[in-house]
């Protein structure tokens, strides 16, 4: 059995990666545990509600300000540089 809920938690952390923000990956959960299809002893909301009661999201998926702030500050002045350069040819 531990296995197999194992092998449904790395499945649903694979599902999880694919969204973009915490809000999402928390409403995708949500969603699974709330669907009145799926059984309450089905590996998959039991995976699903071993990773929201643990707080998975907020601890894995952890972005610092700081750091978002220095990709996107990264990410602009690179856009800046390449159009100076454009720019004095």
């Amino acid at each position: 059995m531990g296995f197999f809920l194992l092998k449904m938690i790395n499945e649903l952390i694979q599902e999880l990666n694919g969204l973009n923000t915490n809000k999402e990956r928390k409403e995708y959960l949500l969603s699974i545990r709330r669907n009145p299809n799926i059984s309450r002893h089905d590996f998959r909301r039991i995976a699903c509600n071993v990773l929201l009661d643990s707080d998975f999201i907020e601890s894995y998926y952890k972005t610092d300000f700081v750091d978002l702030v220095k990709k996107r500050l990264k990410k602009i002045s690179a856009f800046f540089i390449k159009f100076s350069k454009k720019i004095k040819k």
